[in-house]
């Protein structure tokens, strides 16, 4: 067995919530927007954006904190 530290629940609710910002961001998004659409925690939604900027999905400018959709 391998110990992650990650349950199974948390890894299922990340990639929902992925496929989420991923229908939302039709073009491009600021990160308060996306807070409000979405009613999720903070910390989640940045876990989830940094993973889809880690799979080139999107891009996160942390300058202006503008959400732009690549693919």
């Amino acid at each position: 067995m391998v110990i992650t530290g990650q349950t199974h629940s948390s890894i299922k609710l990340l990639e929902d919530l992925k496929k989420t910002i991923l229908k939302t961001i039709k073009n491009q998004i600021s990160l308060s927007d996306l807070l409000e659409n979405l009613k999720v925690d903070e910390s989640k939604l940045n876990e989830a954006l940094t993973e889809l900027e880690n799979e080139e999905l999107i891009y996160f400018n942390k300058k202006i904190n503008l959400i732009e959709r690549i693919k």
